[in-house]
């Protein structure tokens, strides 16, 4: 008899909030993203499985502005903010 181990890798959930933001940088490799216009604040909930040793989520907020990326495999991936002519 040949048996079989199933792995499934835990889900991780980090929450954020964010006050005073007008602008959204986002930056996502593969997945799914949705974002809805909300009150006050921003809210963030990101659901992911990746081991911690490849997948770092990157929250940074530069006055009203919020960048949203991700450090994976030591290279940072972050949208820096475009201008407006």
């Amino acid at each position: 008899m040949i048996g079989s181990i199933g792995l499934q890798a835990q889900e991780k959930t980090i929450n954020k909030s964010f006050q005073g933001i007008k602008e959204i940088d986002l930056n996502t490799a593969s997945g799914d993203c949705q974002v809805v216009k909300g009150g006050n604040s921003v809210e963030v909930t990101l659901v992911h499985s990746y081991d911690d040793d490849v997948f770092e989520a990157i929250f940074e907020q530069d006055g009203s502005t919020l960048s949203i990326g991700k450090n994976s495999r030591g290279i940072p991936v972050l949208m820096a903010p475009v201008s407006g002519n």
